[in-house]
């Protein structure tokens, strides 16, 4: 196991966070070693990279958290960890060395948001089940962003696939579910009927004889291939 492995005492006790002293001196050290290798004298490389050129790498290093989850190899999931705290701790270094903010306002500001969006443990508001947890954090986050729309605040970023299950997700939140799938393909025709009124003059789909042969719709998005 990886607290074995690192000659740390095994974690037995659920909700209780790590010795702080322990805790900082570790934190404290990754993100001196980055500071280091991003100052004059340090590492070239660290030196010249930017938030937009190390992009790859941290899509990369998420992807690989969750391949050695699924593993369940903890000696991995521990390394992998690490490796995607790295590009939050270089990210934040990147942006201090520019003079915009560094790690510190990036923890506070997760820490208020979660005390924020939990209010059924840090204030007096009732939710009994994990259903409506999620209710309630999406409503909050709607006010903070003053977001027009649940549906909204989906990263475009997201892979094409996951982008469109994360959203049918939250439509299911607001009533957009359908348990029988005879109903699911009422509905896309009902929606499909209603865009083709607004598409083409007679309101019918005019008929082709493939998808290969149909002329291109003018403007139409083309999803970049990585995202699909």
């Amino acid at each position: 196991m990886a607290n074995e492995q690192s000659g740390r005492k095994p974690l037995v006790s659920e909700g209780v966070p790590p010795d702080p002293g322990e805790l900082q001196r570790a934190v404290s050290r990754l993100v001196e070693t980055v500071a280091r290798l991003r100052a004059p004298g340090g590492c070239p490389w660290d030196r010249e990279q930017t938030m937009a050129s190390i992009k790859p790498y941290t899509l990369e290093e998420t992807h690989e958290v969750l391949e050695a989850i699924d593993s369940g190899v903890d000696a991995d999931i521990v390394e992998e960890l690490g490796d995607l705290l790295l590009q939050v701790v270089l990210h934040s270094q990147i942006a201090a060395d520019e003079g915009r903010f560094d790690l510190i306002p990036v923890v506070d500001g997760i820490s208020e948001k979660l005390i924020r969006r939990h209010p059924h443990v840090f204030a007096d508001v009732k939710a009994e089940t994990a259903g409506q947890v999620v209710e309630n954090w999406e409503q909050i986050k709607k006010r903070e962003k003053q977001r027009e729309s649940l549906l909204s605040g989906v990263p475009n970023s997201m892979p094409a696939l996951s982008r469109a299950s994360r959203i049918s997700e939250k439509a299911a939140r607001v009533g957009y579910d359908w348990p029988v799938r005879e109903m699911l393909f009422d509905k896309l025709n009902e929606e499909l009927g209603e865009l083709a009124q607004e598409l083409f003059p007679d309101g019918k789909i005019p008929k082709v004889a493939s998808g290969v042969d149909a002329a291109p719709v003018p403007d139409a998005p083309i999803d970049d291939p990585e995202r699909l």
